[in-house]
């Protein structure tokens, strides 16, 4: 189905209140009036229209702008918070900017590591797929500053630091 067509039936389908589409004609099991979508094991709300799933951050955007970019970036990193104002195209590469703190992540920020051999914090950025290297430190919060610092130069709105 094309984003045209999307659109339109989104529009006849849904109403939007605060970060929610919500039922405006009746489908089976569905009342008018009712939030539509249920959660996702990843933590998105999936919506079904027609018998094909949809995440609803990207029915919000259509239902908004009439278009789907390629990829959505959630401003604030929460996948269930659908409001428009939290919802922006991205390219691949910036979505992965957005992204927050490893699991795996010991220093509690990102971009920073113990070093054993220097016995120093380290600070480096990944920028397409290649480490940027941006010195030792014996202050994590020094590490954490400059890389925070560069990630803001290099990522811009898309920086995230934890």
């Amino acid at each position: 189905m094309n984003d045209k067509t999307l659109f339109m039936l989104c529009r006849e389908s849904f109403d939007y209140v605060e970060g929610n589409l919500i039922w405006k004609v009746i489908k089976s099991r569905v009342r008018i009036g009712q939030i539509a979508g249920s959660i996702s094991g990843r933590g998105y709300v999936n919506i079904k229209l027609n018998q094909k799933a949809y995440l609803a951050h990207r029915l919000v955007y259509l239902w908004h702008h009439g278009y789907l970019p390629a990829v959505l970036d959630h401003i604030n990193g929460d996948p269930r918070d659908n409001r428009i104002e939290n919802l922006r195209a991205a390219t691949p590469s910036q979505n992965q900017h957005n992204r927050s703190l490893n699991r795996n992540n010991t220093s509690g920020y990102k971009g920073v590591c113990w070093n054993k051999g220097s016995m120093k914090w380290q600070a480096k950025v990944k920028k397409n797929n290649v480490y940027k290297h941006l010195g030792f430190f014996d202050d994590i919060l020094d590490a954490a500053k400059v890389v925070a610092d560069y990630r803001i130069k290099m990522h811009g709105e898309f920086a995230k630091h934890q």
